[in-house]
């Protein structure tokens, strides 16, 4: 697992065989790409994909 830093916000990312788990630590949504599909990542909520 990680943690990317991006325009005042945390995104924290965990890879397991199972697949990827995002949660953002910030005040604004997030979009980002993830395995050619667009993720829309709301603060304090956990996404896997």
């Amino acid at each position: 697992s990680f943690k990317i830093n991006f325009r005042n916000q945390v995104l924290k990312v965990k890879v397991s065989q199972e697949g990827t788990q995002f949660e953002l630590e910030g005040n604004s949504e997030l979009k980002i790409m993830v395995n050619g599909k667009v993720v829309a990542i709301s603060p304090h909520n956990l996404i896997k994909v």
